[in-house]
Formats: C-alpha cells, structure tokens, sequence
C-alpha cells in the first residue's frame, strides 16, 4: 500500500479544486490519514484551502479535534 497517492490515481477524486490538490483534512473524505508527531509541537498549523492559493490557519486544538481518528507516528526529519 503507497502512504501517498499519485496525480493520476486521485485526479478523478477532488475534481471540486482546479488541478486536483489532495484535501488537507483527509477523514472529512474518509481517506485514511497519518499524522507527524512533530506537527503536535506547533501552537498552530496551516492547510493548504484547496485552490493551491488560499491558505487555512487553525489552532492546535482544533487540528486535534480534526485528526482525532489519524494514526500517529514520527516520520518526519526537521533539520
């Protein structure tokens, strides 16, 4: 199983959006999705909105809440 989906194979998924961007909160498609313990640190997380120009700002605590079903795990490198 790939962790990341092609253009190809998801082009015809999120054809709302212009040239296809993958959804930034994968469960609300009922994607399954993983999450960086690293990204937990952060008092706030930007998402890309869905048009590759709009970005969405919100708090850790709503981040949680979105992601409450995501697996977890460290995978990430931050140099």
């Amino acid at each position: 199983m790939s962790l990341w989906p092609t253009r190809a194979r998801s082009s015809g998924c999120f054809r709302t959006a212009r040239s296809a961007p993958f959804p930034a909160i994968g469960e609300c498609y009922d994607l399954d999705v993983i999450v960086d313990d690293s990204i937990q640190e952060q008092p706030d997380v930007y998402l890309e909105g869905g048009d590759h120009t709009t970005l969405i700002h919100i708090s850790q605590a709503q981040f949680s809440r979105l992601m409450a079903g995501a697996r977890r795990g460290r995978f990430s490198v931050h140099d």
